[in-house]
């Protein structure tokens, strides 16, 4: 007689408990300045120095958030996030981002984890290859120090509005700095544009949406902006955006510097230029920049705003919903 077949029963699976925020909130939650205290491997051997972005922060600023909102506390995460992201230089260093799930996309594109990020940069990977700016062909070191270099003041940031709260947050965001400095970057023809400083505020907005972690830590984060309004805002001949330089020699290290036309330029040399045509590539001297605008408004510091909600008050209610 054949032996029974013996019936293998599957053990019941045990539910799953749901994540659990941590009972004490980080501190790149509280402070926008917190990681830069990390004793870590920085890039250049040593803290990176935000005082002039800090200072341009509290001049150049639109809104102002109660201490302890949602609004504040998706500020300073971000915050700290962009420092790690540009000046630390070991993936086990980062304490804002979930290295092992972390993604960052740009209006839907390609996906990149942080090993990748840390190759190309933050200012190549939001920019990506355009007209007036090729980000295959400049490397991490480079593209940084081209920034800072022609936005010497700093090049701030702030949130404007956060729609949604943790896990998921979503939240609209503004970028901006006073362009003082030449900008120098690579072309996809192999020139290298020299575009002289406008001395005006170049200032760009977008939306995020965040996806953080059980320990509030950044898994994916994807960013939705123009991605040609920097460079345009940048380089600029009578107030509108150029096309490419003139066309010239297709060796590397060849600068094509970028004047606006002076006030007696015909409107067919205007278009000339804007189309890049060779036959405008000796342009007239540079017009003098249009005074800059006063800014609307001058904020005080946080400590001196009214208080608002608790930490928590501002983020488990957002969490638990």
């Amino acid at each position: 007689m054949a032996d029974a077949q013996q019936q293998v029963v599957p053990e019941a699976e045990s539910p799953q408990e749901p994540p659990v925020a941590p009972a004490t909130p980080p501190d790149y939650l509280l402070e926008p300045n917190a990681v830069l205290l990390d004793n870590c491997r920085w890039r250049h051997g040593q803290v990176p120095d935000y005082s002039k972005a800090n200072a341009s922060f509290l001049k150049g600023r639109t809104t102002v958030h109660a201490p302890g909102s949602l609004e504040e506390i998706v500020s300073n995460l971000v915050k700290n996030w962009e420092k790690e992201v540009s000046y630390k230089t070991h993936e086990e260093d980062f304490r804002t981002i979930d290295s092992e799930n972390y993604q960052f996309s740009v209006n839907g594109g390609i996906k990149r984890g942080l090993t990748e990020m840390l190759v190309i940069g933050t200012y190549s990977a939001l920019i990506g290859d355009q007209a007036l700016f090729c980000s295959s062909k400049i490397s991490f070191e480079e593209s940084h120090k081209t920034f800072r270099r022609s936005l010497a003041e700093g090049y701030s940031w702030e949130v404007l509005e956060v729609w949604s709260g943790p896990p998921k947050v979503a939240f609209k965001w503004r970028h901006w700095g006073k362009m003082t400095g030449p900008l120098t970057c690579p072309l996809h023809n192999g020139l290298r544009m020299v575009a002289q400083p406008t001395n005006e505020v170049v200032s760009l907005t977008g939306v995020a949406f965040c996806t953080l972690s059980d320990k509030f830590q950044i898994q994916n984060l994807e960013v939705y902006f123009d991605q040609n309004e920097p460079m345009n805002s940048m380089v600029k001949i009578n107030n509108s955006p150029i096309g490419l330089p003139a066309k010239g020699k297709t060796a590397g290290g060849v600068d094509v510097e970028l004047k606006p036309p002076g006030p007696q330029a015909s409107p067919e040399r205007k278009k000339a230029i804007n189309r890049g045509d060779s036959t405008a590539s000796s342009v007239a001297e540079a017009r003098k920049p249009e005074p800059q605008k006063p800014l609307e408004k001058q904020f005080s510091s946080p400590d001196q705003q009214e208080g608002g909600t608790g930490i928590w008050g501002g983020i488990w209610g957002w969490w638990d919903s």
